[in-house]
């Protein structure tokens, strides 16, 4: 129907509301385009916010890595883990480098495998002549380390295997699979806040029946901490373990095998001994797993404390490796408690 207006326009009523409706159904559709942008903007937001810092590891040294990173290889985390991330997992890695003896700073603790071997100790943290921070107390590596468990050779063919910086998802449910299969034993030294993430995972190595020991709460450098902060990592550590495992902490492995008379003090006031190493396959260091098979049975001796270390492919892979070839030298697989008893000095 057409209509006539007074100023002699012509109208179709029909047209004019389907031009109308066109037009809603145009400003239907830009609102939920903008509702659509903003939605994953918020998104974003909060991934950015609160995803990506969780776990986030100090660059001093003074924290966990990521949740959930999965350290296989170095390769893999670079491309893999955010900026934050990156930064602290190169720290990691330059930090275990001069631990390892490669620093020119003979205040780090060395995880060389040939100079332990030959010392039977690892050298300590020490900042000689800092009497203004009496806190930290005063260094002395040589009182130190007699403190500090490396081994036993009066234990005659026996070694201990040890893997440091768990629970992790996946990974050590592996490592015990192929321990159970081989019907031998470890100690697992955890890291106490991976035991909160991960509790189902620390019953499950005591389940299997190995022996667990602390690596501190957040693997920091215990060695850089004041007394009360070495005093509360321990406590924080002792508390977690327990609550989900049920059992007391006897022995304490030093994350970077960096310890002081501060730190060996505080370990022994809560009953447990520390323990380092004698084989240091360097496992973190490569991803070669007949290469850290080679190194440790080449390495051990009577007695021995092997390091390694969980959440790597390529250490999982080794352990058979290693197992058969202990055996084959007439070697016994204990827990590092049992390399204790009947010692009173490490080798």
């Amino acid at each position: 129907m057409r209509t006539c207006h007074g100023d002699g326009v012509v109208d179709n009523p029909g047209k004019s509301n389907m031009r109308k409706s066109r037009r809603r159904n145009r400003r239907k559709r830009s609102t939920k385009r903008w509702f659509f942008v903003l939605g994953q903007a918020v998104l974003v937001f909060l991934f950015l916010s609160f995803v990506i810092p969780i776990g986030v590891s100090s660059p001093e040294g003074r924290g966990v890595t990521p949740k959930d990173s999965l350290p296989v290889n170095s390769e893999e985390q670079e491309t893999e883990l955010p900026e934050n991330d990156k930064a602290a997992v190169e720290t990691d890695r330059q930090e275990k480098e001069s631990d390892s003896g490669n620093s020119k700073e003979p205040k780090k603790a060395p995880e060389n495998d040939d100079g332990a071997d030959k010392t039977g100790s690892q050298v300590s943290d020490s900042k000689p002549g800092n009497s203004k921070e009496p806190k930290k107390g005063q260094e002395d590596p040589s009182s130190a380390a007699k403190a500090v468990f490396h081994g036993n050779s009066e234990q005659g063919k026996k070694v201990a295997l040890t893997f440091d910086d768990g629970p992790y998802p996946t990974w050590t449910a592996e490592y015990l699979k192929v321990l159970q299969e081989y019907q031998a034993i470890a100690t697992f030294f955890l890291v106490g806040k991976r035991v909160e993430w991960y509790p189902d995972l620390a019953q499950k190595i005591i389940a299997h029946g190995c022996e667990i020991g602390s690596h501190s709460y957040e693997h920091g450098r215990l060695t850089e901490f004041l007394e009360e902060e070495v005093q509360k990592d321990f406590q924080k550590t002792v508390d977690v373990i327990k609550k989900v495992t049920g059992q007391e902490l006897g022995l304490f492995r030093p994350p970077y095998g960096a310890y002081n008379n501060l730190v060996v003090d505080v370990a022994q006031s809560f009953g447990q001994t520390p323990v380092n190493w004698n084989v240091d396959p360097r496992d973190w260091d490569t991803n070669d797993a007949q290469a850290v098979a080679n190194r440790v049975i080449s390495k051990v001796t009577d007695g021995a404390v092997v390091v390694m270390h969980e959440g790597r492919e390529s250490t999982l892979k080794a352990i058979p490796i290693i197992i058969d070839g202990l055996r084959t030298r007439g070697f016994e697989l204990v827990a590092v408690s049992e390399l204790m008893n009947e010692n009173d000095k490490g080798i």
